[in-house]
């Protein structure tokens, strides 16, 4: 039996997107438990079966399906957070240095935002240009823009208010005790910060 990694659906899914801006390579590899046992080498040389052992169908769902994230430069990494779109496209905009346009987020604040965090750079005339910005937007557009404003403002108090901010959202989510409404929201405003805490080089 050829074992196939189903879930790498959430990744494709966002990257054939609209709102992806950079080149990323999805592969699938197939792990058989049968005849000449194909790419179970591969499964050793990451760590995931023993070099004793040969992997049984029955080992199938405990240990599979997994990611790992190979940079164009640099040591390859396993994806070990949630298998959610909203989860691994953070990851994949933190890692592979690309460009999406996330749930609830504006592409010119999240300009904005890296704007706003660059070494040497003129934050008050940043933070002038988004309120000016964000006085021109209606709707959610507004509310979502509104936020990006706050960020900036928070982190004049405080300069690590980013990454602090993101882990106490992340932290709440990943809780459990809250109402999927008010998770939602957070979720949203982890998008927006991420724009802060891991700036695109695509913008």
């Amino acid at each position: 039996m050829v074992r196939r990694p189903k879930p790498s659906r959430h990744w494709r899914r966002q990257l054939q997107g609209p709102r992806c801006h950079g080149v990323v390579i999805i592969g699938t590899v197939g792990i058989s438990t049968y005849g000449e046992k194909m790419n179970q080498d591969l499964a050793e040389r990451f760590g995931y079966k023993p070099s004793d052992k040969e992997l049984e169908y029955s080992d199938m769902d405990n240990i599979f399906p997994r990611y790992r994230f190979f940079p164009t430069n640099g040591a390859d990494m396993e994806y070990t957070g949630p298998v959610t779109v909203d989860a691994m496209t953070l990851y994949l905009k933190k890692e592979a240095k690309i460009y999406f346009g996330l749930k609830g987020t504006i592409r010119e604040f999240d300009k904005l935002a890296a704007d706003f965090v660059k070494e040497g750079a003129n934050k008050a005339e940043v933070l002038k240009n988004a309120k000016a910005a964000a006085d021109a937007l209606e709707g959610a557009d507004k509310d979502a823009a509104a936020y990006y404003v706050r960020a900036m403002e928070k982190s004049q108090e405080k300069g690590d208010w980013f990454k602090t901010e993101t882990d106490r959202l992340k932290q709440i989510i990943g809780g459990g005790k809250v109402a999927p409404s008010k998770k939602d929201d957070m979720q949203l405003k982890v998008n927006r910060l991420s724009a802060f805490v891991s700036p695109s080089d695509e913008l």
